[in-house]
């Protein structure tokens, strides 16, 4: 594991060194077919990470969100987001990052998360622990609702999947709440105690497979809106401090 996580963290570095060489300037960018935007700095980023993990496990596989799939049934798979929140990034808003996770049998094992505008680089390992620029960290021990700080997205995006009700009563409930941190920056403020709650209405698995095993890392959890647990198909999320996971649930159900 200690490799593993060697390794990715010079690929995760190497990736940022190019994004941030970009980022006090103007940046070019392009519109996707969902209205998303993307940089070729979206593919730099990705494809500097592919080069550097393959040169030291030329049988491992990648799934990103610029290249897709590659080698996808090899026992090693890494899932990687080039530069997650690239409309912040192209804004020159500090809530971005970079997101590389290694999955074993489609297991997540590790996860790093580096946000360079901030200075927070993230990691966890299964069993390890998670960490916030090489220092332990942990969810809060908040088991109050009323007590609670919770993130979230788009508004029109609960209501797009019907869950409008859930997100304005949970509002109600909690103590306050803060919008549009996006889902990287929720993650590490859940894991590392800042905020008990962050929900996601819309993701794909690139968006939050490192943040998985880091907010579990730091003893806290992460499911759909059901409660399953997240896998590559799963499309909407709730991270907690896991003292408020099932409360939080049930304003979605």
């Amino acid at each position: 594991m200690k490799n593993f996580l060697e390794v990715a963290l010079t690929a995760i570095k190497q990736a940022e060194e190019i994004i941030m060489g970009a980022y006090p300037n103007k940046i070019d960018f392009t519109t996707k077919e969902d209205n998303s935007r993307v940089t070729l700095l979206d593919k730099k980023s990705e494809q500097t990470m592919i080069n550097h993990i393959s040169s030291n496990f030329p049988d491992h596989g990648f799934f990103g969100e610029e290249f897709g799939k590659k080698n996808e049934d090899a026992e090693y798979v890494w899932v990687m987001d080039p530069i997650d929140g690239t409309h912040n990034f192209l804004r020159h808003i500090p809530f971005f990052g970079i997101e590389l996770a290694l999955t074993k049998n489609k297991e997540v094992i590790l996860g790093i998360s580096d946000m360079p505008a901030f200075g927070e680089l993230m990691w966890a390992t299964k069993g390890g622990g998670t960490y916030l620029n090489r220092k332990k960290v942990g969810v809060s021990n908040i088991s109050n609702i009323n007590q609670s700080f919770f993130a979230t997205g788009k508004p029109h995006i609960f209501e797009k999947k019907g869950h409008l009700n859930g997100l304005l009563n949970l509002s109600k409930n909690c103590y306050d709440f803060r919008s549009d941190v996006g889902e990287l920056t929720g993650g590490h403020f859940v894991a590392q105690g800042k905020i008990e709650i962050n929900i996601r209405p819309e993701i794909l698995f690139w968006d939050i497979a490192a943040l998985k095993i880091i907010i579990e890392e730091a003893g806290g959890k992460m499911t759909d809106f059901l409660g399953n647990p997240v896998d590559e198909n799963t499309r909407e999320i709730i991270s907690t401090n896991g003292l408020l996971h099932n409360k939080v649930l049930e304003f979605f159900q």
